[in-house]
């Protein structure tokens, strides 16, 4: 499928008449979103979620998390893998935000540019355009689309970037095709159309709604896989 506004016009449209438009019950707080969006980096959202409710138990405010030894926050922690590298990250952007701005209030954010905000957080040693996308779309309702690694195989598989494009990559050159209002509802969509039809492994390409304009998953059947 080459990449066209209408080609990705209609694959939003064949996932939402599958999956609908996902509700958002809540509207995390930025600083909130970006500290547990480091921590689900490189693990799962079982061990990610663990280690964030450990965090805020140890430490309630952001201060407290300021305030501490690294090795401190690296035992709250734990449980998310990576702890000792996790735990600087996240001192590093309290350091960053604190100084800026003399809180740890992130709200300002939502109310600045997008891309300037991804160019100055993309800044910050441990923070890609991935975790800073997904605070800007949950918790500013920013049309930021975020791409994760489900997100950057169907894109791939789909004609709509190289494949072998890095996350990064196809990130930018998603973003200027994502209809208004539709990155968090597309964003979520194709997640949950990589856990359950377009899978790593053993994709479900004869289940898909894709399927008509994918070549990829036509050359799968094709190839009786």
């Amino acid at each position: 499928m080459k990449m066209t506004q209408q080609n990705v016009d209609w694959t939003v449209a064949q996932l939402e008449s599958v999956y609908g438009e996902p509700e958002q019950n809540t509207r995390p707080k930025p600083m909130d979103n970006l500290i547990s969006t480091i921590l689900s980096q490189n693990t799962s959202d079982v061990n990610s979620r663990r280690a964030y409710k450990s965090l805020r138990e140890h430490f309630p405010t952001w201060e407290d998390v300021y305030a501490a030894k690294p090795e401190a926050v690296a035992g709250a922690i734990r449980s998310g893998g990576l702890a000792n590298q996790k735990s600087q990250r996240i001192k590093r952007v309290l350091e960053y935000v604190r100084t800026n701005n003399g809180s740890f209030d992130l709200e300002w954010i939502c109310g600045e540019d997008p891309y300037d905000i991804i160019d100055e957080f993309t800044g910050i040693k441990g923070i890609g355009v991935k975790t800073i996308s997904i605070v800007l779309c949950f918790s500013c309702h920013q049309n930021v689309f975020p791409v994760d690694t489900h997100v950057n195989r169907i894109c791939q598989r789909l004609g709509f970037v190289p494949e072998k494009s890095a996350p990064k990559k196809t990130f930018w050159t998603m973003e200027e095709y994502i209809p208004d209002g539709k990155a968090r509802t597309f964003h979520l969509n194709v997640i949950h159309h990589g856990r359950t039809i377009c899978k790593s492994k053993n994709p479900q390409c004869s289940e898909c709604v894709l399927l008509t304009k994918c070549d990829y998953g036509q050359n799968s059947i094709n190839n009786g896989n």
